[in-house]
């Protein structure tokens, strides 16, 4: 049933359709030098698509296992488990539609091995239970690739997403000995002749699985310098706001929306976590709104569909990000136009919104035409204030200050005094969902051990350590800081918590403009003002003519969603 309805939501409404394959890992062909290094029409639609809605789907929600068929569990789940009670891959893409995503990344072939349609090459598992030589397994995987680039229409997919990139055999990838990495030519060259307009990422296309937390870095400098094997670009380095630097790499960030990659059961139940509407904001807004990718897991279950929870969390940050993405008024746009870069603030300097009545926003999108390269290296927005008759700047924010709308702290988090850590609390957890300020540590023993580590950090205000009957078993020991000076409080089994005070001040978030890499795409958010006029300056580019060409800036206002 499944092969029976890919091609539909390949067709439905246009739509992009992307494949992610958990076991392929390629190389790409080396670019031409040039001054100023440019993207290639796939890597500029890839990064203006901005969200992708992964889809993890394959035997594993009819077990208790995240990695079937690898890792520590290599016993494989039989195929036959695998029986969708309700299948409606229309649900899959209205999910998107309504989520703000404009590509599906679905795992047809995942870490295991499983397929997720019917074919000759289709053979179940390839993995480490069917015993084959490298060359045959090599020749099993190009069939099977040919089949999905050439059975549903030709040259329709958007993009391949190779997890494992760039490494060889062994751990969560299991393979023949001298199949990988020796095999990644013919994998990119198969690509390249039957789907040319595809792009490969992760893979030899774009800076892609960048960890697994859905946050992007900012600033977002696509320069870079390639590193060659055998001839062809292997990965690309060193991002820098550099003319001299040959590459250019957009960054894809990923993540999972589920605690796990993998439904439990039908998605209902205490196994299964969702993130909030808030949570999915957060990530977005520090991925794509700073330039990047995200593909973001919205798994199925033993049903075949997401579960309703994710999908009503989905929607509802769909619905805010529809109203921050639309203009205040039809004038508070302006676009494709070349300015000078100067730090002049003299009049007609920059490109100006000039509109017929004062407006209220407290949001700026700003799109760099990137088809001649990236440009601007610093910006900076200033708005006409009527009463002192001048251009008034809008304050430079940094890091998680530019995120809008944090909630308040919870009132039944105790006070713990300044430069001091309070007592470990059992049953709590602080850092759900893996807001942007989180970081993964790593593994430890205990949750004074993870107390320990914060303590010792002077940015660390929260810490929670999963214990080790924690559910998935992948995250037992893990230890979690957090950054910012927010936090939500939930009561959760296998989890302890504690405050180590040390940067908590009231929250700043949404004060200002980033200042530096604007690229395909820059949300800022600024104080609520009301203005008739506003201004874009680019302070320094690239370019030997100091100048940039801007795709697109207006005026926006929206609101974080809560929860």
């Amino acid at each position: 049933a499944l092969a029976q309805q890919l091609p539909d939501i390949m067709s439905v409404r246009s739509r992009p359709f992307g494949i992610r394959f958990g076991a392929f890992v390629v190389l790409a062909s080396s670019r031409e030098v040039l001054s100023i290094p440019k993207p290639t029409t796939s890597q500029i639609a890839m990064m203006k698509r901005g969200l992708a809605q992964f889809m993890h789907f394959s035997v594993d929600p009819w077990t208790a296992i995240e990695h079937n068929c690898v890792g520590s569990n290599p016993q494989c789940v039989p195929p036959s488990v695998f029986n969708p009670t309700n299948l409606s891959t229309d649900q899959w893409v209205e999910t998107a539609v309504s989520f703000g995503a404009t590509e599906i990344c679905l795992t047809a072939h995942h870490e295991g091995g499983f397929c997720l349609w019917m074919g000759p090459n289709a053979n179940g598992y390839l993995s480490n239970e069917l015993k084959v030589s490298a060359d045959e397994f090599v020749q099993r995987q190009l069939g099977m690739l040919t089949e999905l680039l050439t059975s549903y229409g030709t040259n329709i997919v958007s993009r391949l997403w190779w997890d494992h990139y760039p490494s060889g055999c062994g751990g969560l990838a299991p393979c023949p000995d001298g199949s990988f990495p020796a095999a990644w030519p013919q994998f990119v060259d198969l690509v390249r002749k039957l789907s040319p307009s595809t792009i490969i990422c992760p893979g030899p296309d774009c800076d892609g699985h960048q960890g697994e937390s859905g946050l992007g870095k900012y600033p977002t400098w696509f320069p870079c310098q390639p590193t060659q094997a055998n001839g062809t670009d292997l990965t690309c380095s060193g991002h820098e706001p550099d003319d001299s630097l040959p590459g250019f790499h957009p960054y894809e960030a990923c993540a999972t929306m589920h605690n796990g990659w993998f439904c439990k059961g039908n998605g209902t139940g205490g196994s299964n976590v969702y993130w909030t509407p808030s949570s999915i904001w957060d990530h977005y807004m520090n991925s794509v709104g700073i330039g990047w990718v995200n593909t973001l897991n919205a798994p199925p279950g033993t049903t075949g569909q997401i579960p309703p929870d994710l999908v009503t969390n989905m929607e509802t940050f769909g619905k805010a990000l529809r109203a921050l993405l639309a203009p205040v008024s039809p004038n508070a746009v302006v676009g494709n136009k070349t300015i000078s870069c100067t730090n002049s603030t003299a009049a007609g300097v920059g490109l100006e919104l000039d509109l017929s009545a004062p407006v209220t926003f407290n949001a700026l999108l700003i799109q760099e035409d990137l088809t001649s390269g990236q440009l601007i290296r610093s910006y900076s927005v200033d708005h006409w204030d009527e009463s002192t008759s001048s251009w008034i700047p809008f304050p430079q924010c940094s890091g998680d200050s530019c995120l809008p709308g944090s909630p308040p702290p919870s009132p039944s988090i105790p006070s713990v005094p300044s430069g001091q850590c309070g007592p470990a609390m059992p049953g709590i957890n602080l850092v759900r969902d893996l807001p942007p300020s989180c970081k993964l540590v790593g593994m430890v023993q205990s949750a004074s051990a993870c107390d320990a580590l914060c303590a010792a950090n002077s940015s660390c205000n929260f810490w929670t350590w999963h214990d080790l009957q924690v559910d998935p078993p992948s995250w037992r020991g893990k230890c979690v800081l957090r950054f910012d000076a927010e936090y939500a409080y939930y009561k959760e089994a296998d989890h302890t918590s504690g405050i180590c005070n040390h940067t908590l001040t009231p929250n700043t978030a949404g004060v200002g403009v980033h200042g530096m890499s604007v690229g395909v795409r820059l949300i800022d958010f600024v104080p609520e003002t009301t203005s008739s006029k506003v201004r874009f300056r680019c302070t320094a580019s690239l370019s030997a003519s100091n100048t940039a060409t801007i795709e697109s800036f207006s005026l926006h206002r929206g609101q974080r969603p809560i929860p």
